[in-house]
């Protein structure tokens, strides 16, 4: 995700200063305006529509209070981070009633800027992850609804009121005949941890075939599948494949029900097929079929929150607070009976599953959650499925921190050679992560973990050593070695150089040179 920012403030100077500094070090922000005053940003901020607004406090026209009270009140999605001196802190903290995320203090070091930005992004990130797995699921519901004729949440949609996640999609039912064959694999207590794995496996491969698919259960035997419209050659394989994997690895005979793609006037409840037969082999019904049912629901969304949740986790680097998702899951088995346990675990598994696809790459392993889902039926305590759960956990959390590692060895090292290297150049966070091939919130991370240093106070820690290095054995000018060593600005240089050794670049090189006579 590449957050929106735009920057306000009066003096033009620090708009610049702030916006270079973010281009370089963050290519996680781009910056899609910048205003003089919180008047000007007003109509910037409603044609843009920045994730996050970082405005001063003291403007002319409207200071950046008013501003973050207008954003608050006309329910703008941008956070507000306000720039503040200390004689305004207790103004500003005014502020926080309309919801301000944070405030930094002036005169702030880069160090200071770059991590409240940092922080924001993973806020904000977090933020829109919730937004849009609450939207699919409503989504889902609205679509399910319209299918069963219910009453039915209100989403974005076209003049017929069809979801927009719905209008142009190929629809395919699959209907289930019965769940268990002559050669039963699962008794009829299984029947919720089969329809669970039923609809684990479909997702899979449906996630091969059209990433971005949905699954809607529209009752214990009858599912709808949308995705992306493809040939009519590509959507009669599909249907095949899925159709012999399901036989051969739960047992299960479906039929496959293609209806086309749908139209922006279509009633989805005319699409229905026909109905089946009757239930047969014991299937449950009644109050017993709709808890199950309910159940299922429930975990397929919690399922779809781990994995959220562990992804943004992992991908920042926040080892604790991933491997603490996944033990909290766990903890949970203590208070489920057999039945719930086997249910609760298999959905832990799909979603350590999905998520270990996801951060190691590979092909689709429908064939392990068939396996994951045997192991489970043949449990017979609570006690056993929660210790297969942690044994599951535990293999999980060590592939995860082992790819890692194995990965990031020697990135930190490449990395470290190719700072030295281009250091007299423009050189970003982005252009270094690229380098070694890592995801830039996770490389920023692991940088700082190995070196003790942030990737900025590293970069400006090699360039003051190279400056050093000028001053004492050439004759240079200090606007040469600034522009050697990477700095288009002589006095913002000898800012930094001065922060670094308490005397500007001048007093450096005289003082050693007459210390060296």
């Amino acid at each position: 995700m590449i957050a929106k920012l735009m920057l306000v403030d009066d003096e033009s100077y620090i708009r610049k200063g702030l916006r270079k500094l973010v281009e370089t070090h963050l290519p996680q922000w781009t910056c899609v305006g910048e205003a003089g005053n919180g008047e000007e940003a007003i109509a910037l901020i409603e044609r843009q529509m920045p994730d996050l607004i970082l405005t001063d406090i003291r403007m002319p026209l409207c200071d950046g209070i008013r501003l973050a009270e207008i954003a608050h009140v006309r329910k703008w999605p941008a956070r507000v981070i306000i720039l503040t001196g200390y004689r305004d802190f207790e103004y500003a903290q005014a502020a926080l009633r309309y919801g301000v995320l944070d405030f930094l203090l002036k005169p702030c070091p880069e160090e200071k800027v770059l991590d409240i930005l940092e922080r924001a992004y993973e806020a904000i990130r977090e933020e829109r992850n919730r937004e849009r797995t609450e939207r699919a699921r409503r989504e889902e519901e609205a679509i399910r609804a319209r299918f069963l004729k219910l009453p039915a949440p209100a989403v974005p949609g076209g003049e017929s009121g069809l979801p927009d996640a719905c209008a142009g999609k190929t629809l395919v039912f699959l209907r289930v005949k019965h769940y268990f064959s002559e050669h039963k694999r699962f008794s009829e207590r299984d029947l919720p941890l089969v329809q669970f794995a039923l609809m684990n496996v479909v997702k899979e491969l449906m996630d091969d075939y059209r990433a971005g698919g949905m699954l809607i259960p529209l009752g214990d035997h009858l599912f709808a599948l949308l995705f992306q419209p493809g040939s009519e050659e590509e959507e009669k394989a599909f249907v095949q494949q899925a159709g012999r994997e399901l036989e051969r690895l739960l047992g299960v005979e479906a039929e496959w029900l293609p209806s086309g793609v749908i139209g922006p006037q279509d009633a989805l409840h005319e699409r229905l097929p026909l109905p089946s037969a009757p239930l047969r082999d014991g299937e449950t019904e009644g109050d017993e079929a709709e808890r199950d049912g309910e159940r299922i629901d429930s975990l397929r969304l919690k399922s779809r929150e781990m994995e959220r949740q562990l992804l943004h986790r992992i991908e920042a680097g926040q080892t604790e607070a991933w491997t603490e998702i996944v033990a909290a899951w766990v903890r949970e088995l203590d208070a489920a009976d057999v039945r719930q346990a086997r249910m609760e675990t298999l959905a832990i598994a799909a979603s350590l599953h999905f998520v270990a696809k996801r951060v190691l790459g590979g092909q689709p392993q429908a064939e392990t959650l068939w396996q994951q889902t045997r192991e489970l039926g043949a449990l017979g305590s609570a006690a056993e499925v929660k210790r297969w759960a942690e044994e599951l956990a535990e293999r999980f959390v060590g592939l995860i921190k082992e790819h890692f590692e194995r990965t990031s060895r020697n990135a930190v090292a490449q990395a470290k050679a190719y700072i030295e290297r281009r250091c007299g150049e423009p050189i970003s966070l982005g252009e270094v992560a690229a380098s070694v091939f890592l995801n830039a919130n996770y490389f920023s991370w692991l940088f700082r973990k190995e070196t003790g240093y942030s990737f900025v106070h590293y970069v400006t820690k090699i360039r003051m050593e190279r400056a050093v290095a000028l001053l004492m054995n050439t004759d240079m000018k200090v606007a040469e070695i600034a522009a050697e060593i990477g700095y288009d600005d002589p006095n913002y240089f000898t800012t930094v150089f001065r922060k670094t050794y308490q005397e500007s670049p001048l007093q450096y090189r005289k003082q050693r040179r007459r210390t060296d006579i």
